[in-house]
């Protein structure tokens, strides 16, 4: 009898154990974490995905690992993320496109890019790229604006309505009274400009870069607010005098919710990564701009981003 009742103690403890919450200090247990990648591999936050998830299973001595989750405009993988535990083993790379654009221009809108979510660390603000061709005659930003006001510009690419790319070059366009036919593209418009077919178009900054390198195509001006060291020659679309700033930005975050010791756990590991040199050398060649941010810092950071995007959505009409 005695011995049935330690068993069914001992079991009873186990059970409480096993359901017990987890504390910070027990994390990250003998358990892979999972980073949320919200759009296809090979691109730009997938790369980012991929580094941040081999250096902190350096830094935290466990198993990390990229899950792609493409589609919609970012929002499916943010919605997976958001719907799971907030325990630490599910984390996602939000930014602008998924955190701030895709809310603003759903209906109904998925989730609240700030509220839904714990944000962790600010990743990267690398710039995008407006482009033409090597062959073309174009040069510089106010000869696509000239041609632009002559009806002399068949069309721009972007990756479609409503994306970063699509809505700078609508920002520019609107300021000067002037308007191109817009193209979108999900796939192929290096090529096509490449080529000539469309004469300009709007693109991260790596891809434009190499193809740069090369002489196959021209960058004309970025949307960052500073020049890139890589691409001296090439001017801001601020000091082109546009209040245009749009760096295509990556964060760290989490479901809402999660233990703030686990996010300044996290925070300290990702902002040591973002310290290592060889880091560094990597993501300067996409001309990612490291700024290392609190989670505090970070949370603010979007929810700026938020209020400045609506209201340049807004002036836009692409939202009401």
């Amino acid at each position: 009898m005695r011995r049935s009742f330690l068993r069914f103690v001992a079991c009873a403890l186990a059970t409480a154990s096993l359901s017990a919450p987890l504390h910070a200090a027990d994390w990250p247990q003998d358990r892979a974490i999972r980073i949320i990648v919200p759009f296809e591999p090979a691109g730009l936050v997938d790369i980012i995905g991929r580094i941040l998830a081999d250096q902190l299973s350096r830094e935290l001595g466990q198993s990390v690992v990229v899950e792609n989750r493409g589609g919609a405009g970012g929002k499916n993988g943010s919605l997976q993320a958001m719907r799971a535990p907030a325990d630490g083993y599910t984390l996602l790379l939000s930014g602008l496109a998924s955190h701030v654009i895709a809310p603003l221009t759903s209906d109904p809108k998925p989730y609240d890019g700030v509220k839904d979510f714990t944000h962790i660390a600010y990743l990267s603000g690398p710039p995008m790229v407006v482009a033409v061709s090597g062959k073309s005659d174009i040069t510089s930003f106010a000869d696509i604006i000239a041609k632009a006001k002559e009806s002399k510009v068949d069309g721009y690419a972007s990756a479609g309505v409503g994306t970063l790319s699509y809505i700078i070059m609508e920002s520019v366009l609107k300021a000067n009274k002037a308007s191109i036919p817009h193209v979108p593209y999900n796939t192929a418009a290096l090529n096509d400009i490449i080529a000539g077919r469309v004469p300009v178009g709007v693109f991260s900054y790596g891809p434009v870069a190499a193809q740069a390198a090369s002489g196959t195509m021209r960058m004309v001006a970025l949307s960052t607010a500073q020049r890139h060291p890589g691409a001296a020659s090439v001017p801001t679309l601020k000091e082109l005098g546009y209040d245009v700033v749009a760096p295509s930005w990556v964060a760290l975050s989490a479901p809402a919710g999660l233990d703030p010791a686990i996010v300044q756990k996290l925070n300290a590991a990702t902002n040591r990564i973002l310290g290592h040199e060889e880091v560094k050398k990597r993501l300067f060649e996409d001309a990612i701009a490291i700024e290392l941010m609190s989670p505090a810092q970070t949370a603010a950071f979007v929810a700026s981003e938020t209020t400045a995007w609506t209201g340049r959505m807004k002036s836009m009409g692409m939202i009401k």
